[in-house]
């Protein structure tokens, strides 16, 4: 990754750190690790129901799915649901 692809992506996540985000209904109040990791499954799920997503998008994607699993195996179940709906968000402004 260049140096441009990553100050862009620092920039995304940055700007979606800073966005209010409306809970999607699949990523429902989490509030144990099994029910996180179904969210985190269902989130994957709309990466692959997207085909066209850019290679930056793809890698902030992953990237934010790697947080949430963090912050569920933490036990900071509300960070990892903002960070899934931030993740979705990536997906669809695709």
């Amino acid at each position: 990754m260049s140096l441009s692809s990553a100050k862009k992506s620092v920039a995304v996540l940055a700007f979606l750190s800073v966005v209010p985000f409306a809970t999607a209904v699949s990523a429902q109040e989490i509030a144990t690790l099994p029910v996180c990791e179904q969210v985190i499954a269902d989130t994957l799920k709309t990466k692959d129901e997207n085909p066209v997503v850019g290679e930056q998008s793809e890698l902030l994607f992953n990237q934010l799915v790697e947080r949430a699993r963090t912050e569920c195996a933490d036990g900071s179940f509300r960070d990892a649901a903002a960070t899934l709906n931030q993740a979705r968000t990536v997906v669809a402004a695709e």
